[in-house]
């Protein structure tokens, strides 16, 4: 009987976690693999491992956190699988998604974020598409607050002298 009700727990905390994060997993996933499909099966991919091992949760509150960390982990072994470097030649097939229509400046910066190396992109978005601080992002991506903090600012520079770059040229 015990078994049942958390297994029963754990299917309540996967759905409640796949409501509330979704739509940032999936966004943070895009965003590092830069292809929407291997986005979506990387934020499938998480909630799945999140729901395997929801037990070593230990702080409830921090679920954003350990499912960010969870995410960046995926999206990496994503990048080094062969099958992920033989398709990433390949165009993102998304004719069928809508079509938004964002700020030009919005987009202008979305596209240097993109420009940036892999490990200066991936703080900017946990840092300011995830909302996460500098102390969740060592934790998640099992490095030291002083690597996040260099890797912050390093892409802060890079992505401030681009904007600046383009506001000489207008």
């Amino acid at each position: 009987m015990r078994e049942r009700n958390f297994e029963g727990r754990r299917k309540e905390l996967l759905c409640e976690w796949v409501a509330r994060y979704q739509t940032d997993i999936l966004r943070l996933c895009r965003m590092l693999l830069r292809d929407t499909k291997l986005a979506e099966d990387a934020a499938q991919e998480t909630f799945l491992k999140a729901y395997l091992s929801c037990d070593s949760l230990i702080d409830r509150g921090k679920a954003k956190a350990w499912l960010t960390s969870i995410a960046v982990n995926t999206c990496r072994q994503m990048r080094r699988s062969k099958w992920a470097r033989h398709i990433t030649g390949r165009a993102d097939d998304d004719e069928n998604a809508p079509i938004q229509q964002f700020p030009s400046e919005q987009v202008l910066l979305h596209i240097e974020v993109e420009r940036l190396p892999y490990r200066q992109r991936e703080v900017i978005l946990l840092y300011y598409y995830q909302g996460l601080n500098v102390v969740e992002i060592a934790r998640a991506l099992k490095i030291s607050q002083s690597s996040v903090s260099s890797r912050l600012e390093r892409a802060r520079t890079k992505l401030r002298r681009a904007w600046e770059g383009d506001k000489e040229d207008e």
